[in-house]
C-alpha cells in the first residue's frame, strides 16, 4: 500500500516572515524525483469590521504594496542562505570523502 505524501497533510512552514499584516510562509517541499526545494505563499491578515474576527487571505490591496515587497525579498533572502549553507555543506562533504 503506497504512503500518504507529506504535501496531503498540514505542513507546517520552516519559518515565516512578517512584515505589517503580510506573511510569507516558506516550506520545505520535495519533488516526486526527490530533490529538496524551499518554496513560499503569501497571506494577509485581516479583521472583520462587522464581527472583530481575525482572520488570513490570499487577495491584497495597493496599501499592501511595500509589506508585500519586504516580504517577498526577505523570505528570498532566507531560502537563499538555506541554499547557500547547504551547497557548502555538500562541498565539505565532498572534500571529505575525497580525503579519505
Amino acid at each position: 500500500m503506497a504512503e500518504k505524501k507529506q504535501s496531503t497533510m498540514k505542513q507546517k512552514p520552516e519559518h515565516e516572515v512578517r512584515c505589517g499584516t503580510v506573511t510569507a510562509s516558506i516550506y520545505l517541499r520535495q519533488s516526486n524525483c526527490g530533490f529538496p526545494y524551499y518554496d513560499f505563499s503569501l497571506s494577509r491578515s485581516w479583521e472583520s469590521k462587522a464581527t472583530g474576527k481575525k482572520a488570513h487571505g490570499t487577495s491584497f490591496f495597493e496599501q499592501n504594496e511595500v509589506d508585500l515587497a519586504d516580504a517577498v525579498r526577505q523570505a528570498a533572502e532566507w531560502i537563499r542562505s538555506r541554499n547557500t549553507e547547504a551547497a557548502t555543506e555538500n562541498v565539505q562533504n565532498m572534500e571529505q570523502t575525497r580525503a579519505s
